[in-house]
């Protein structure tokens, strides 16, 4: 920047010095003009040369450069610049020749664009031509007036900012849209003038509350619960049974079972016979009551008795253990073996249906129904704890965490699993 300046600065005591011989030398026009370059070309190429020639033309000229160069340099004024602006600038009107290499100069150093505009209105006063070394002066100052340029710009983003909360006010203009309150007041309209209609209606709504009441079904659950067992005595009269005829095997909560040692005659439930021993049938040898369902099932020869209350009345039913199922299996040695009923146990549930529930260690690999193959044990498959067979020729596999549902359409078709569970109701086991 220093030897710009520098630069700059020898400019313009050339220039100075070219209008200096060019006042000298009005009188022969052509011939000094041509003079004038050939001297301008020399001084351009030696600047030695050029200072000696300087002091016999203007000694004014050369003194005022000479005092106030040094001091510019090194302390520029801002207050003298605006008092020699108007002499400096005609000096570089009747030359632009040489002001077309300073345009490009010019734009690069004056970064602020207001600076320009200075110099434009002031070509009113070129009268003053001796204070050449001024415009260095001013070319000093131009970083200082970029400190009131940027206030300028800091005002403008301040008109920016504003703009910012005009955008607010947009929004409310969305909240008004609950405006559909106005039809928070039409709801109490329509009950205003129309309390009259609804006047006989409030006598006739306690009408249906009256029916309830009326309808009042009679109660099908045993209260008491109590339950006699009769047998006969050696007289032949019906006695309650003492602790010595039976005994109650297990209970839980959801049924009880009883074993007995003598012959049941009648059962008694809540003061009400419910079983009567006919001649012809063989005696009971056990007894399950399932307590929520209120049901009764007796165990005697090859078959059982179930005995429900419904309708109001206690009705009993027989179901024959079947002949037809045989059960295959794996013993201690895993060989293929058959299972006999000393390893399992049969019962029948309350929906009617005959179920079989294996011994602890049995391995039931087949189960055969009606000479067809109805479930075989697959690699991946746990051995089953039981299975039951219902009325409808399907077929139930029990495991111990779900349970899978065979069945089969007619006595010539296989067995297909039809759905599987993963857990089901345990309490008839």
């Amino acid at each position: 920047m220093n030897k710009y300046i520098t630069y700059k600065c020898i400019l313009i005591i050339l220039i100075l010095v070219e209008y200096s011989n060019c006042g000298d030398k009005q009188n022969d026009e052509p011939y000094n003009n041509i003079e004038d370059e050939d001297n301008f070309e020399v001084t351009t190429s030696t600047d030695g040369l050029t200072e000696p020639a300087q002091p016999p033309i203007h000694t004014q000229t050369q003194e005022e450069p000479t005092s106030h160069q040094p001091q510019q340099f090194y302390q520029p004024p801002p207050q003298k610049p605006p008092n020699y602006l108007p002499q400096q600038q005609p000096l570089y009107q009747p030359y632009p020749g040489y002001q077309i290499p300073y345009l490009p100069y010019g734009p690069y150093q004056p970064q602020p664009s207001p600076i320009q505009p200075q110099p434009y209105p002031q070509p009113q006063q070129p009268h003053y031509p001796p204070p050449h070394p001024i415009p260095v002066i001013q070319y000093y100052p131009i970083p200082q007036p970029q400190q009131p340029y940027q206030p300028h710009y800091q005002p403008y983003q301040q008109g920016y900012q504003p703009y910012q909360p005009t955008q607010p006010p947009a929004q409310p203009q969305y909240y008004p849209h609950p405006g559909y309150q106005p039809y928070q007041p039409y709801i109490p309209q329509p009950p205003q003038p129309v309390p009259g209609y609804y006047l006989p209606y409030q006598p006739y709504q306690p009408q249906p509350v009256l029916y309830p009441p009326q309808p009042q079904p009679p109660e099908i659950i045993m209260t008491t619960k109590t339950m006699k067992f009769m047998k006969m005595n050696e007289e032949g009269i019906l006695v309650e049974m003492g602790p010595g005829d039976y005994y109650k095997s297990y209970e839980n909560k959801y049924s009880m079972k009883f074993e007995f040692s003598s012959n049941l005659e009648q059962l008694l439930f809540d003061g009400e016979i419910i079983y009567n021993h006919k001649p012809e049938n063989k005696y009971c040898t056990s007894l399950i009551y399932y307590k929520s369902k209120n049901v009764f099932i007796m165990t005697r020869d090859k078959g059982f008795l179930i005995t429900k209350f419904y309708k109001g009345k206690w009705v009993s039913s027989t179901r024959r253990i079947p002949d037809y199922i045989e059960i295959h299996g794996k013993d201690s040695e895993d060989r293929d073996v058959l299972i006999t009923d000393e390893q399992y146990r049969v019962s029948l549930s309350t929906s009617g249906y005959i179920k079989y529930i294996f011994n602890e260690n049995v391995k039931c690999t087949k189960i055969i129904i009606h000479k067809k193959l109805s479930w075989k044990k697959e690699s991946n498959e746990e051995y089953p704890i039981g299975f039951s067979i219902t009325s409808g020729r399907n077929l139930t596999v029990y495991f111990n965490d779900y349970l899978k549902v065979f069945g089969s359409g007619g006595p010539k078709t296989q067995y297909k699993q039809l759905s599987s569970l993963k857990k089901y109701d345990k309490s008839e086991d």
